[in-house]
């Protein structure tokens, strides 16, 4: 070959749940990982070391009553991860990744089935 020639990647397909920021509704991602990896719903309002300073009263240093709901995930590269309202839980042969809504939607598009 003496010319260059442009390719493409393959399209490989993954499974992808996304959080919608419930409570509640972070069991049936957990239920689905099966043991890839650990979710704890952290409920808006609790205290957190996974707590942004945003969300914190200055003053005090309580949790704001309108700190939101996230999920603590364990598992994911040997240590806990926060992940907010909206973020995508993908699955690709046994390896759990987190992308946020931006990334995601960059990245993959539904598959028709």
């Amino acid at each position: 070959m003496t010319e260059p020639k442009k390719y493409r990647k393959k399209p490989i397909e993954i499974e992808a749940m996304q959080w919608d920021g419930k409570f509640h509704s972070a069991e049936p991602i957990a239920r689905w990982l099966n043991g890839r990896a650990v979710v704890w719903p952290v409920p808006r309002g609790y205290e957190h070391h996974r707590r942004r300073g945003t969300e914190q009263d200055r003053s005090r240093g309580d949790v704001l009553d309108t700190a939101p709901a996230f999920l603590s995930v364990y598992g994911l590269g040997g240590s806990s991860v926060r992940v907010d309202a909206g973020s995508w839980f993908i699955v690709d042969n046994d390896n759990v990744s987190v992308l946020t809504r931006e990334e995601f939607a960059a990245t993959y598009e539904a598959v028709e089935s």
